[in-house]
């Protein structure tokens, strides 16, 4: 919002010009006037007209630079927000209002009994409320003769520890990204209360909070507003995905030449290549963070038959094994735990019990569109992979040759319904293969030292990490995160006489898309358990630095500026606070 100058804090010399001006128009008429300084005329009328004229043409040269984008982009706090809404109107670009987050709440009851949550029903998680989206009915699981299911009902289903859990939808109470809050996050309040409530959890991070755009953001929207809208070129393409899906944050599409892209290559007896053209991967970016999501699948007991291990041939192995099929493995980027479904087994399996992850290429049947794909690179991480995960659990007792299990995981949402897009929609390129895949995540994180004096007002850390949080994650597609970025921010939150020590570190965590299927890997002559065996999951790479992070170039793999972009949570910023 501009800020008008007070009379006060004009400039002198602007005043003064006018004062010269208006004395030499007035003894041009009235020569006898006594207009010099400190007389009663000069001070009285010369002096306080010079001055509201001096403000009259201050604001006026502001309104019309504030006419000029190339003033605006310069300086976009030079203009109040309804003066640059009406400037970039005439581009067909509009600011945003702001988005409310939703996500899913797991209610958890102590006892079989059909339990409804009305609409509207208020949900406060970490200070923030929420509200039910529609009224939901939980029916017990065993209906007698005398009770009726409705249309629209959900059953109740048994979880750990005797409890009964169902799944309500909820919407933040007011828009922003702040309300982007993560799974596991259990709800401080309910209102009104839920009979036989023992806990509401999220059980997925909470997507599509975004706060009101300023005119800055405003501003970097303005190649969207003039480009055509089509499934074209890159900023084409990028513009009309936008406009029909607002969750999206950023695309990275390669195309015909481009090395990332691998799916055209066609190869010749001579054992060279060359693309055949079109043929399109578009690295879509839905969300401020991957989603973490949990999972539940019944796995089959496998012996080391189908286990390769270094040790003995007896079929006591504890292996087990689930598929994740196509509609639970689109955007997946890894399995990140398995945990027993049992009341009284709380052990986490971390990604060192996987023995072998086999991600497959799974096509639909029938006359649907089948993109064209044959490598682990080809895939990516798209709607059209199927993952097979075997793994070691020698404390599973269970007599019965199949358990349940909750497997928890993280990927881009939405991949689907973004294929479905560009593959079947009205507006799709008849002449491109086209396939959607969550772009490379770059996880990062960031550790940093506030020195203050002693005895200083306590510092609102929470507030900086989410300040911090929101900058990086509205950085372009593409574009490197500097440390400077994160240093102006501090600075701007912390008292005058505090300072951020440098460096700050920066770290980035990087999945890698390229991985084949298992069978291909090459883990000839070792096995599970050896050093240097490859179980089938992402490659990971971490990478550093105390000036700026960027994604590496590396298109055989996949991974380049075109594919990959950058997420930080405020959960993966550490501040600390040293007093001097």
């Amino acid at each position: 919002m501009a800020t008008y100058k007070a009379l006060n804090n004009l400039d002198s010399n602007s005043i003064s010009q006018v004062e010269d001006l208006l004395v030499a128009v007035i003894n041009d008429s009235h020569p006898d006037l006594d207009l010099s300084p400190g007389s009663v005329l000069r001070d009285i009328l010369v002096n306080l007209y010079s001055t509201l004229e001096a403000r009259i043409r201050d604001s006026q040269a502001t309104s019309f630079r504030s006419n000029s984008l190339l003033e605006i982009e310069k300086d976009p706090d030079l203009a109040d927000d309804e003066q640059v809404d009406r400037v970039l109107s005439n581009f067909n670009v509009v600011r945003g209002q702001g988005n409310k987050a939703s996500g899913i709440v797991r209610i958890s009851i102590s006892s079989d009994e059909t339990t409804l949550v009305s609409k509207g029903t208020r949900f406060t998680f970490s200070g923030l409320e929420f509200t039910a989206s529609t009224s939901v009915r939980a029916v017990k699981s065993a209906l007698t003769v005398d009770e009726v299911s409705d249309p629209g009902d959900i059953s109740l289903i048994a979880g750990i520890g005797g409890v009964y859990v169902f799944d309500v939808h909820v919407e933040a109470e007011e828009t922003g990204s702040i309300y982007n809050i993560v799974e596991g996050v259990i709800a401080s309040s309910v209102s009104p209360k839920v009979p036989r409530l023992i806990s509401a959890k999220t059980v997925q991070t909470f997507l599509g909070g975004k706060d009101t755009e300023t005119n800055s953001e405003l501003i970097s929207k303005l190649r969207d507003g003039i480009v055509g809208k089509i499934l074209g070129g890159r900023s084409h393409t990028e513009a009309k995905l936008k406009s029909i899906f607002p969750y999206i944050e950023g695309v990275g599409l390669t195309g015909f030449g481009d090395p990332e892209l691998t799916r055209d290559l066609i190869s010749l007896d001579d054992d060279s290549e060359y693309h055949r053209g079109g043929t399109v991967d578009l690295h879509v970016k839905t969300a401020n963070y991957p989603l973490m999501e949990t999972l539940r699948f019944a796995a089959d007991e496998v012996t080391n038959v189908t286990i390769p291990t270094s040790g003995s041939s007896t079929d006591d192995t504890g292996g087990f094994k689930f598929t994740i099929p196509r509609e639970f493995a689109q955007g997946l980027y890894t399995v990140r735990a398995i945990r027993p479904d049992t009341e009284t087994d709380t052990r986490t399996l971390t990604e060192i019990c996987i023995a072998e992850y086999n991600r497959e290429i799974d096509l639909p049947t029938g006359r649907v569109f089948k993109p064209a794909m044959v490598t682990g690179l080809d895939l990516g991480f798209s709607s059209y992979q199927k993952v097979t995960v075997t793994f070691i659990d020698v404390a599973n007792t269970d007599p019965s040759n199949i358990t349940d299990y909750y497997v928890d995981v993280m990927r881009m949402p939405f991949v689907d319904r973004l294929q479905d897009f560009v593959s079947n929609g009205e507006d799709r390129s008849v002449a491109a293969d086209t396939v959607v895949k969550g772009v490379v995540p770059i996880l990062l994180g960031c550790n940093m030292k506030v020195v203050m004096p002693t005895g200083s007002a306590p510092l609102d850390i929470d507030d900086i990490k989410i300040r911090i949080t929101n900058a990086v994650n509205s950085t372009r597609f593409g574009q490197p995160i500097s440390t400077s970025l994160i240093s102006h921010i501090v600075h701007k939150e912390i008292p005058a006489n505090a300072y951020l020590d440098l460096p700050v570190s920066l770290y980035g965590k990087i999945y890698y898309p390229d991985k084949p299927e298992f069978n291909l890997i090459g883990n000839d002559g070792l096995y599970y358990g050896d050093p240097g065996y490859d179980n089938g999951l992402p490659d990971v790479r971490l990478i550093r630095s105390a000036d700026k992070l960027e994604a590496p170039y590396q298109p055989t793999r996949g991974v380049s500026p075109k594919t990959a972009s950058f997420f930080l949570t405020p959960h993966t910023i550490n501040i600390t606070v040293v007093e001097v």
